[in-house]
């Protein structure tokens, strides 16, 4: 298996060893509240649809909606919120909402752009700790170690959360994983199953060997290798079907299997450069 930070690894084995379904298991943060392990994420989900693959996650049991200002889809999220939550007897509590801040452009130049991280980071402290409950809990995304060393120096506050890139082809060196560890700093992983329109990931011969020996699908396998490596993760769909097949997670991968597909680690990447958008 990859290296892992040994913090989220712990709460991540502990919740899917609960005894409680996966899709319901949640992970302590390091403020005093907790994720759902499993979230539904919305990347380049158009507005028109966001109304329909909600009523199916929360149909079948997502309690977490990753979402972000870049996606231009929040408006339409809260909309769909407000209108399915009774349908499921659930209120706004019940339903944790992750939302990011718009990267600065690429060509903000290093010290502009390290300034502006520290000023997002003191404000998102202070809408936490103003006692009205705007924000639930406070993370980051795309972050080295050096980003999260930089921002616990100059404020003494860590992030709950870190939101990255992970999957079979894609580790993370070792001094993330540490820090991430001294902090009790949850790891997200987001393209678990290889990012949109992109099935190098679903259509290995490893992966789907694996897929037919548990009776699951690809994209099942890859979220519970990703579970059982200590993330959370946030995979996305817009068909019913999938998104029912990637909330039943009630199976376990033998120590073969995480092997099998830990060694296809090429360290290809199919998203954003951390050193330009963190």
């Amino acid at each position: 298996m990859f290296k892992i930070a040994l913090e989220s690894y712990k709460g991540v084995l502990a919740a899917l060893q609960n005894n409680s379904p996966v899709i319901s298991s949640k992970i302590p943060l390091n403020n005093g509240t907790s994720l759902p392990i499993v979230g539904f994420g919305t990347y380049l989900i158009e507005e028109h649809k966001i109304h329909t693959v909600l009523d199916a996650a929360l149909k079948y049991g997502y309690r977490n909606i990753d979402t972000a200002a870049m996606y231009e889809n929040e408006k339409a999220i809260g909309i769909a919120l407000r209108d399915l939550l009774p349908k499921y007897s659930l209120s706004r509590k019940d339903v944790f909402i992750t939302t990011k801040l718009r990267a600065e452009d690429e060509t903000t130049s290093g010290v502009k752009n390290t300034k502006l991280r520290i000023d997002s980071w003191k404000e998102l402290i202070r809408l936490n700790d103003n006692g009205r409950g705007v924000l639930r809990a406070i993370g980051v995304s795309n972050f080295l170690a050096k980003h999260l060393t930089h921002i616990i120096s100059k404020t003494g506050v860590p992030p709950v959360v870190n939101q990255v890139e992970f999957h079979p082809y894609y580790n993370h060196p070792d001094e993330l994983y540490e820090l991430c560890c001294k902090y009790n700093i949850i790891l997200q992983a987001y393209a678990s199953l290889g990012g949109s329109d992109n099935p190098v990931l679903i259509r290995h011969s490893v992966v789907k060997e694996v897929a037919t020996k548990h009776q699951v699908s690809p994209a099942q396998v890859l979220l519970k290798w990703g579970l059982q490596e200590g993330f959370a993760v946030i995979p996305k769909s817009v068909t019913p079907e999938k998104i029912k097949l990637n909330a039943e997670l009630d199976f376990t991968l033998d120590i073969e299997d995480m092997a099998a597909i830990s060694a296809l680690e090429s360290q290809q990447k199919f998203s954003w450069n951390p050193e330009t958008v963190a």
